[in-house]
């Protein structure tokens, strides 16, 4: 080891540790580095990051070679920078009071925010030009907060801070006797710089220098310092100061005159910019050449990108307030390894044969055995890398491994029952039994299961002795498990918990006798409380003397629907369940979800794959590989969340809301974060208004409320609980008030109240006043109505006379004709017949021939005579229907009237029934007799047809036509309106003078009947 010590106590402290880092330094770490990335998808542009910061309020700030970003724990988004301040970032240092402190390759900027918005101060030299910081850890702030940056020429400069936000801060040079600069390379010209206390700790030549009270020391090999480019600089909790250099790790303890110096990992790629950070452990991670190096004040573990770590130079490391690491890469971004400090994890590309993990056990020298699909493999406790145990065969699927008494692990595979010796690495078949199917643990012995039976490995003076069970357990082939309870041991068999008692199987029983259902998962945790998987979930039982009284469920949707895969309590009573979503740890009233969002290799565990290690670890096998919990507090603080900026309208954005905000900018726009940078991507968000409604859910960090109505409003915000078991965040509280609109202001409502008073009283006066002019409408046109009414009356009166003595007329015309036509025609007849009567006696024949002719032709002329009178009455032709009447009532026209008259009948006259043809024929009768007589016409016209659903008769003439409104209705007009309301139709009659007159019949037309 290239170190010139001198041999003192101190340096033989030293050596020591050299010699037991020269023998851990060659291989690289077993562990898996399960890296979670951050690139463009998560608005990281640029993936050179060269540095890293913390701020108080947790963001998490990144310089790049392109630009300033942060990362609030949603999303990372790009930090404007000044104007002429350079957009290549090389160092970030935050203080307590929230400032950022930024240089680049121009400069030295100061960021703080004030009311959400983001404020800018240059540092300049005396002489007005820009202070320049060139590489990583050339910033410091004391303890106090003052502030000092490593120039390029190795210059200290003291940094005023101000109580406000000036465009430019004017640095001083801390005066100091001289020193040799430091030795930089090509990343960096000026060395590290940290405060520690009240003393400054820096770089100078091939080793470093400390400033303090007024006095300056350098430190060299002569203190145990060996030369070299020493490139960063941090300090323990405890005082002490750690500096890494391209070959070397050193260590100044309090109140010590001497590094402690250790060979490192070489990381030469970045000479004087080596990034190193202190966990929450208080080991030393560093960068090396090959990838990342963590220090635990015996021995370096490595994980290079054969171990899952990116593949470029790792250029900035932090350890965030919650203890995860993050690194920056040359060329991939933003990493967080997640899961460090608390989980472990071995795949195939560290030793697995498989990554489908099944069983653990520890054998009796201490190894952890772990069986895969593939095989069973051992772990190399130096390395941490797991090897295969020859032969490569492998249990019975989902076969689990068992430790004896004496250390050895059996399984079985295949009827071939083997046993591992401890730290042996090659497995003996022990015996072969076809019937034998696994191998179970139960309280430090061996339990075989077979098909039809179950038997018991003891330890005898011969070695392993095979102990048949008693007989009578119940379906053997169905035991999947042994647990206790400390005293006794339970065999989960036949769907149930089965003990021995006096050499008979005894199931366990509910408080009725029945027997308790268990599906083949279950564990006590403590002597009585015992935790089954039944067919609704989990059930906890209090046993008491063999008898489980149900004491609470869990039922499935609680779990969100998870599938449970493995039940098992720990010392502490912890008990863990196993799904295929992760693993639910509870602990007292408190349940935790463990998985692939905080730390856990893989979600979907294998059944039985947990182990509880003597150290308090627990080893945890799923489909992707092993996974160890380390003995630390599983039970993280609830994620809070914080406003990153609130937007109302068009406003622009600031940290907090005001106290009323203006009707038109009702639009909220509510950003959030959370210091919890490490946790934000899985959180899911909920919100709440007024603290009464339910909570809901929305995507994303940005909360948006649209159109929101005037009052009061608290809206609460928090991270969702991710099952219904696990507690949600503490919620954020958001208050502010909408104003009313102007038109729902006081001042407002009064003048409302006054207009409509106002209006109410021009509205009764406007109404009061319609309602004079209504009732004058309304009394002229109940005048006219009723004039109208009397001239109806008056009309029906006068038709009634008419008809009245029509009918008289008729009848006496009828007995006119009668008397005048028949009687006479009869009179002579009689005399005929007496005439006849006398001479028929006597008379020739000849005589009596002419005789009866001359009666016959009386007789034909009194029948012609009776018909005209009944045709006259009735014509015979309706007997044929209406379109047969109605063309010999044309014909009757033409021949009576002498003028030709067209006519036109389609099919709709044979859908009128009886009764409507004998009104149809006589309302065209009295307008054709109506034409004969009146109308001096030429020409005229009849047509019945089918138009729009309804029967239209029409007939018109080319006469001389008449002024309706002059003209008083006729008898035959109101006797034809009267015929067609009876109809349920209309009748229009159409005239002008000199234009003729057109009488319109429209009757509704009846459906045609349906064929039968």
């Amino acid at each position: 080891m290239p170190c010139a010590m001198i041999w003192s106590a101190e340096a033989f402290r030293a050596a020591v540790l050299a010699v037991a880092l020269a023998t851990a330094t060659g291989a690289s770490h077993g562990q898996i580095a399960d890296m979670e990335t951050y690139q463009e998808s998560a608005g990281l542009t640029s993936m050179a990051v060269d540095c890293l910061a913390q701020t108080e309020d947790g963001a998490l700030w990144i310089g790049t070679d392109n630009g300033l970003f942060v990362f609030d724990g949603f999303q990372i988004r790009r930090e404007p920078m000044p104007d002429g301040a350079g957009i290549e970032i090389t160092d970030l240092q935050a203080d307590r009071l929230g400032r950022l402190w930024v240089a680049t390759s121009t400069g030295l900027q100061m960021r703080r925010d004030i009311g959400g918005i983001a404020s800018w101060s240059a540092v300049v030299r005396p002489d007005s030009v820009a202070l320049g910081v060139d590489g990583k850890q050339r910033l410091t702030i004391d303890e106090h907060g003052a502030v000092f940056a490593m120039d390029r020429r190795s210059r200290i400069w003291a940094i005023p801070v101000p109580a406000d936000a000036p465009a430019s801060v004017v640095a001083a040079l801390v005066p100091m006797p001289a020193y040799e600069p430091f030795v930089g390379a090509f990343d960096a010209d000026g060395g590290p710089i940290r405060a520690m206390g009240s003393a400054l700790w820096f770089g100078c030549g091939h080793g470093l220098c400390r400033w303090l009270d007024g006095h300056l020391r350098t430190w060299g090999p002569g203190e145990g310092l060996p030369a070299d480019t020493w490139a960063s600089l941090l300090g323990g909790d405890d005082g002490s100061i750690w500096a890494r250099g391209i070959g070397h790790l050193a260590k100044l303890a309090p109140e010590s005159d001497r590094f402690e110096t250790v060979a490192a990992p070489v990381a030469g790629l970045w000479p004087a910019t080596i990034p190193m950070a202190k966990d929450a452990q208080g080991r030393i991670v560093t960068a090396m050449d090959e990838g990342i190096a963590r220090w635990d004040g015996r021995t370096w573990r490595r994980w290079t990108p054969l171990e899952g770590f990116p593949e470029t130079a790792l250029r900035a490391l932090l350890v965030d307030a919650d203890g995860e690491l993050w690194t920056g890469s040359a060329g991939r971004g933003l990493n967080r390894w997640s899961g460090y400090g608390r989980f472990e994890h071995w795949t195939p590309l560290t030793g697995l044969p498989s990554p489908v993990v099944w069983s653990f056990a520890r054998d009796g020298a201490g190894q952890m055995r772990v069986a895969t699909s593939h095989g069973v493999a051992g772990l190399d406790m130096l390395t941490q890398r797991f090897s295969a145990i020859g032969p490569l065969v492998a249990p019975a699927a989902g076969g689990r491994l068992a430790a004896d008494a004496a250390g050895t692990v059996w399984w079985v595979d295949d009827g071939h029952v083997m046993a591992l010796a401890p730290g042996a690495r090659q497995a003996r078949v022990a015996f072969r039994d076809p019937t034998i199917q696994s191998s179970l643990q139960a309280s430090n012995a061996v339990v075989l299961a077979g098909a039809h039976s179950a038997e018991r490995l003891v330890e005898s003076s011969r070695g392993p002795r095979r102990e048949p069970l008693p007989p009578g357990m119940p379906a053997p082939s169905s035991l999947s498990a042994v647990v206790s309870d400390g005293q006794r041991e339970w065999f989960l068999v036949d769907e149930g918990a089965w003990r021995i008692d006096r050499g008979t199987w005894e199931p366990l029983r509910d408080e009725h006798g029945t027997k308790v259902p268990v599906l083949g998962i279950a564990t006590f945790a403590g002597p009585s409380e015992f935790w089954a998987v039944d067919g609704q979930g989990l059930a906890i039982y209090a046993v008491t003397e063999g008898v489980g009284r149900l004491k609470q469920r869990v039922n499935a949707a609680q779990l969100g629907t998870a599938d449970v895969e493995f039940l098992a309590a720990d010392r502490d009573r912890r008990v863990w369940v196993g799904t295929d979503r992760g693993v639910f740890v509870r602990s007292g009233k408190q349940w935790n979800l463990l998985d692939r969002d905080n730390g856990m290799l893989w979600n979907d565990l294998d059944g039985g794959a947990i182990f509880f290690d003597r150290d308090n670890s627990v080893w945890i096998g799923s489909s992707k590989g092993a996974t160890r919990i380390l003995p630390v507090r599983l039970d993280r603080p609830a994620p809070t969340l914080r406003v990153e900026e609130i937007r109302f309208g068009d406003h622009p954005p600031s940290r907090a809301a005001p106290a009323e905000v203006a009707w038109a900018d009702r639009r909220m726009r509510l950003t959030l974060r959370t210091p919890q940078i490490a946790r934000g991507r899985s959180m899911r968000l909920e919100y709440r208004l007024n603290g009464s409604r339910p909570w809901e859910g929305f995507a994303g960090n940005v909360l948006q409320l649209e159109s929101l109505e005037p009052g009061d409003y608290r809206i609460q915000v928090r991270a969702a609980a991710s099952v219904a078991l696990t507690e949600p965040g503490a919620p954020l509280e958001v208050s502010f008030s909408i104003a009313p609109p102007w038109w729902r202001s006081t001042p407002a409502r009064i003048a409302y109240v006054v207009a409509l008073a106002t209006a109410w009283i021009l509205s009764v006066q406007g109404l009061r006043t319609r309602a004079r002019a209504m009732r004058s409408r309304l009394e002229r046109a109940i005048a006219e109505r009723t004039a109208e009414l009397e001239r109806s009356r008056e009309l029906v009166r006068s038709l009634g006379a008419h008809n009245a003595r029509s009918l008289e007329e008729e009848r006496k015309r009828v007995a006119r004709e009668l008397h005048d036509e028949m009687g006479q025609q009869l009179a002579a007849l009689r005399m005929e017949i007496s005439v006849l009567r006398r001479r028929g006696s006597g008379c020739a024949e000849a005589s009596n021939d002419a005789s009866l002719a001359m009666l016959l032709n009386r007789v034909e002329g009194i029948v012609a005579s009776m018909r005209g009178v009944v045709s006259q009455l009735r014509p015979p032709a309706l007997d044929g229907g209406l379109a047969a009447a109605l063309e010999w009532l044309v014909s009757e026209f033409e021949r009576h009237a002498e003028l030709p008259c067209d006519i036109e009948i389609d099919e709709c006259a044979r859908r009128l029934s009886s009764e409507v043809a004998a009104m149809v024929f006589r309302i065209a009768q009295e307008s054709l007799n109506n034409v004969r007589r009146h109308a001096n016409a030429r020409r005229a016209s009849l047509q019945l047809r089918r138009i729009d659903g309804t029967c239209e008769l029409s007939i018109h003439d080319d006469g001389i036509g008449f002024d309706p409104a002059n003209a008083a209705a006729g008898y035959g007009i109101l006797g034809m309106e009267e015929r067609a309301r009876a109809l349920g139709g209309t009748l229009d009659v159409a005239s002008a003078l000199g234009s003729g007159t057109t009488v319109r019949l429209r009757l509704p037309l009846p459906e045609p009947a349906p064929d039968h």
